[in-house]
């Protein structure tokens, strides 16, 4: 089948496969992608039977990003802190805010940086493969080959490790993503929050499960999410991002190691579960001095 067809069709095979109760994960070209068996919690299921259309709602304090940045009290994030300080501060400009902070003493050079930084000693793949957004976003859903094709993809290419949530960055950058943030902020604050989501544009993620305990690792959608934490809501509407995982199990992380065909060490995925899953902002800010 030729590649162009498949991707017309894909969105049917995806559905089909869910009906079936299975998910159709990955990205890329077709050797990339991958049956998976599903079973929905009930947290999620009593909500809706297809979360990838359905939205179904979360609380704001049970998120994290992709990174650690938890939306949790009891953790820290930078986009919310850099609300904090604007709320107290309007006048406040980038170069004095927690965001620039980031951007300059933030610079993993790696993914291990990124994601499971604590662990002291170097642990292959993550030390292997540059911080980028392909890594970072799809660790649940990558093979051997997909990872050749992404570095494949960004060799050569004149581009800096940074991204929104670390440097470095140059100035031009910085203040944009501030201005972003602050622009929504006051947009959110006077007009309010559309419950509804976008099409093209939806909040969306997967869920993160150990015993009955689930928490959401968001993908998309992080000032938005980032704005409503400062301004206090309680919920958003979401929707499990399409090609990934409706739910990944602490229990059944040994599906992703290479005893069982896998691509991770046992200590390197149970580190990054556990990160995103109890939250490691505040570690980081602690690390690079963010929080004072």
């Amino acid at each position: 089948m030729k590649l162009r067809s498949y991707f017309k069709i894909k969105p049917f095979v995806e559905f089909l496969a869910r009906k079936m109760g299975y998910e159709l994960v990955g990205e890329g070209s077709i050797s990339d992608f991958k049956l998976y068996p599903r079973k929905l919690p009930e947290q999620i299921s009593l909500q809706a039977t297809d979360p990838y259309t359905v939205p179904i709602s979360v609380d704001i304090s049970n998120i994290t990003s992709r990174v650690g940045f938890s939306f949790s009290s009891n953790d820290w994030h930078p986009f919310v802190q850099t609300l904090k300080e604007y709320k107290i501060n309007p006048n406040l400009r980038y170069e004095d805010s927690t965001l620039a902070k980031l951007y300059n003493r933030y610079t993993p050079q790696n993914v291990q940086e990124v994601l499971t930084e604590q662990i002291p000693t170097p642990q292959k793949p993550f030390c292997d493969w540059p911080p980028k957004y392909q890594f970072i976003t799809w660790v649940w859903t990558l093979n051997q080959n997909r990872v050749v094709n992404i570095m494949n993809y960004i060799k050569g290419r004149c581009e800096t490790n940074g991204w929104i949530y670390f440097g470095p960055h140059d100035i031009t950058y910085g203040k944009k993503e501030f201005d972003r943030l602050i622009s929504l902020y006051n947009s959110i604050k006077k007009d309010g929050f559309a419950s509804t989501l976008s099409d093209q544009d939806p909040v969306n993620g997967y869920f993160l499960k150990k015993g009955n305990d689930l928490k959401f690792v968001l993908l998309q959608g992080n000032h938005r999410v980032s704005v409503l934490k400062a301004l206090e809501y309680k919920t958003v509407k979401i929707l499990i991002r399409k090609g990934h995982p409706a739910v990944v199990g602490y229990e059944k992380l040994h599906l992703w190691t290479q005893g069982f065909g896998g691509i991770y060490p046992t200590i390197l995925i149970e580190q990054l579960f556990n990160n995103l899953f109890y939250g490691s902002g505040l570690d980081k800010a602690k690390r690079y001095g963010l929080n004072h």
